[in-house]
């Protein structure tokens, strides 16, 4: 979703077909942003939600195996700290 949402700028410019997408590019970035955020949401409470622990320390502290590549902690790549 997001790709198409990027990419309907350059579109609008190449062909008139997609100016009418143009118009509306903002309501479709919105539930992209929403639809990432429910997913989010989803992807903490189900990985981090069945243990004792609270579920976002579960997730990022939980694994600390940098020194492999199949144990590496993902989620820390797509954090911002």
């Amino acid at each position: 979703m997001l790709h198409i949402v990027l990419c309907i700028g350059p579109l609008a410019r190449l062909d008139k077909r997609f100016s009418a997408l143009l118009f509306n590019r903002r309501h479709l970035g919105v539930c992209t942003f929403l639809v990432a955020l429910a997913h989010g949401g989803a992807v903490l409470v189900y990985y981090g939600g069945f243990g004792v622990r609270n579920s976002l320390s579960a997730v990022v502290n939980g694994y600390r195996s940098y020194g492999s590549l199949s144990g590496f902690p993902f989620e820390i790549l797509g954090s911002s700290h």
